[in-house]
């Protein structure tokens, strides 16, 4: 934790923890942070063995989909340079 104080001065520090264990079945790492005067956030995350997140109702949330959809890039320059846009 880091902080200051005196005379006239503000007081100000953060303390922020993280801790993982993994076994056969995947990961589980467990963070905690507070800033100085406010109360602490405590967050666990699960993670399978492939180090997919496990979401609450077990959901797995593949790797670079924060949203959960699906998303593709389609190139249609072919498309648009013909006049058959599709949208």
């Amino acid at each position: 934790m880091s902080g200051s104080s005196g005379n006239g001065q503000t007081q100000s520090g953060q303390v922020y923890r993280q801790t993982a264990s993994s076994d056969h079945t995947g990961t589980t790492v467990q963070t905690a942070s507070q800033n100085l005067g406010e109360p602490a956030i405590h967050e666990t995350r699960y993670y399978d063995s492939e180090g997919r997140q496990i979401l609450e109702g077990g959901r797995v949330l593949e790797r670079g989909n924060a949203g959960g959809e699906t998303r593709r890039i389609e190139d249609v320059t072919d498309e648009q340079e013909d006049g058959r846009n599709t949208s």
